[in-house]
């Protein structure tokens, strides 16, 4: 199986996953298959009118907060606000979590120091499960706070500021 429990028990108890939704019930369920090491997950829906939010109703550490969608960058310092740990994994609701993913992101806040404020994480774009070869995106798209992947490589540290931009 792709996805399992991991031992909530240790630094992971400082990340608390931030997805933003909308209509995202053919994705929602295979993210926080992810996410079982979370204590708290925060998502911020834009009104969704599928099944998302039953299938989040599912899931006990989710906690769901309506929000009219204004922009990309608006919803996620929105939900920001909405969080009191140290770190945030910042998601869309399509990524999925690996549990070697997990593992570096344990390993890696196990070392942090304080003057690390952010990390980023390259991702594979995938459509049904098979890696692309290329995208319109740029492989080496710019992001601040934790990027997510389904397979990754080692997390790099990064400057960030204290609020999201949206980046087109």
């Amino acid at each position: 199986m792709y996805f399992g429990v991991v031992d909530c028990s240790s630094v992971l108890d400082g990340i608390t996953p931030l997805l933003l939704t909308y209509n995202e019930e053919p994705n929602i369920a295979r993210t926080l298959e992810g996410l079982t090491w979370a204590q708290r997950i925060v998502v911020i829906d834009s009104g969704s009118t599928d099944r998302t939010l039953e299938i989040l109703a599912l899931h006990s550490r989710v906690e769901v907060v309506h929000r009219a969608f204004d922009s990309f960058a608006e919803q996620c310092n929105f939900g920001l606000t909405q969080i009191n740990t140290s770190w945030v994994l910042s998601l869309d609701a399509d990524y999925r979590i690996s549990l070697g993913l997990v593992a570096e992101i344990r390993a890696a806040l196990a070392e942090v120091s304080d003057a690390i404020k952010g990390f980023r994480i390259p991702f594979r774009y995938c459509v049904d499960g098979k890696p692309l070869r290329g995208s319109i995106l740029p492989l080496d798209w710019p992001c601040t706070g934790w990027v997510p992947a389904a397979t990754s490589t080692t997390a790099m540290p990064i400057a960030m500021s204290s609020r999201v931009h949206q980046l087109c």
